[in-house]
């Protein structure tokens, strides 16, 4: 059901959750001076609100196996390719 790809970029993981049938990936970070803590957005899994919540007691339990600890944080860190403007000019 779950599957982590570590250090796949400095203290950035591949969280891979397979809910639904699908296959759902997203980069999740280790906590700032704690490698055994990690930060998850649940919305970069593009879940529903209710399969968040419902996905959070599995995945935390499954983490404790590993013996990693969570902090699910709130908001949407996917940024769209266009919502960022290329040819603006830096300051």
């Amino acid at each position: 059901m779950f599957q982590l790809e570590k250090n796949i970029h400095m203290f950035c993981h591949m969280l891979h959750i397979q809910w639904d049938g699908e296959d759902r990936a997203a980069i999740v970070e280790s906590a700032a001076g704690n490698s055994s803590t990690l930060l998850i957005w649940l919305d970069d899994f593009g879940l529903s609100e209710d399969e968040q919540w419902q996905v959070r007691a599995p995945l935390s339990k499954w983490l404790l196996e590993q013996g990693l600890y969570v902090v699910f944080c709130e908001g949407d860190r996917v940024q769209e390719p266009w919502a960022f403007d290329f040819d603006a000019p830096s300051n």
